[in-house]
């Protein structure tokens, strides 16, 4: 599967090239996740335990809520170098199906304000959901909140292969629309930095202050965010084999 497919776009909503398009990271950007992650890491993990793959220890609300934002790979990685992958596959799955069970069962919250926040941007914005996320997740939040009402294309990173957010931004950006970036890890600052666009960090979310440091613009609240973005004058994306010649 690939950046492509039919379901990057949903079928109600139509892109406005004159428009700054908004590039609005997810989880500890408009989704509260920690609700869901934090149960479903600590189920994953105790399995783990039980099949003699992980020596029993506690983790901390704070440990848990560091890998928020990263990619499936880049966690188990991180967080467990010495895995197989088979085993990375294993907790990985098993993390992602208990998080969908939660979202499916009504668990899932957005941080408050964030539909009203929603519908004053896309009035002004073309809104691109880009995540760190598995598509099925991707869908059951689609779903379960009708974010169609207010975006207008969905980048996902397991549809690319779970490239880095500046090389997916790269692949599908135009070059002749604006854009601006929001998000609260420090990959969402490094993917705006890395194709010169501006961003808005969100302090509210999962990331440290080192990870906004060099942000245009930080806000405290979702709902600071139609403000903060306002104040921003959208930049095209800088390709780098381009700006090369």
């Amino acid at each position: 599967m690939n950046g492509n497919t039919k379901d990057a776009f949903p079928r109600d909503r139509t892109e406005s090239p004159d428009r700054t398009v908004l590039i609005l990271d997810y989880d500890g950007t408009l989704h509260d996740s920690m609700g869901i992650y934090e149960p479903a890491f600590r189920t994953a993990v105790s399995e783990l335990e039980e099949k003699g793959w992980l020596e029993h220890r506690d983790y901390s609300a704070a440990e848990i809520r560091h890998w928020i934002g990263f990619s499936a790979g880049d966690m188990w990685k991180s967080f467990q170098p010495d895995f197989t992958s088979r085993q990375r596959e294993t907790g990985s799955s098993r993390i992602g199906a208990l998080m969908t069970e939660a979202i499916r069962a009504g668990r899932a919250r957005l941080y408050p304000g964030t539909e009203e926040t929603l519908e004053i941007l896309a009035a002004s914005y073309d809104l691109w959901f880009l995540s760190n996320c598995k598509i099925s997740y991707m869908e059951s939040h689609r779903q379960m909140f009708g974010l169609d009402r207010w975006f207008v294309r969905y980048l996902c990173t397991e549809a690319y292969g779970f490239i880095a957010k500046e090389e997916i931004l790269l692949q599908a950006a135009d070059p002749d629309r604006r854009y601006i970036a929001v998000g609260d890890r420090a990959q969402d600052r490094q993917m705006a930095g890395r194709t010169g666009i501006p961003f808005v960090g969100c302090a509210y979310g999962f990331g440290t202050p080192e990870e906004l440091a060099g942000a245009d613009l930080c806000v405290e609240t979702v709902g600071q965010l139609p403000e903060a973005c306002g104040s921003l004058q959208g930049k095209r994306v800088k390709h780098p084999d381009r700006s090369k010649k």
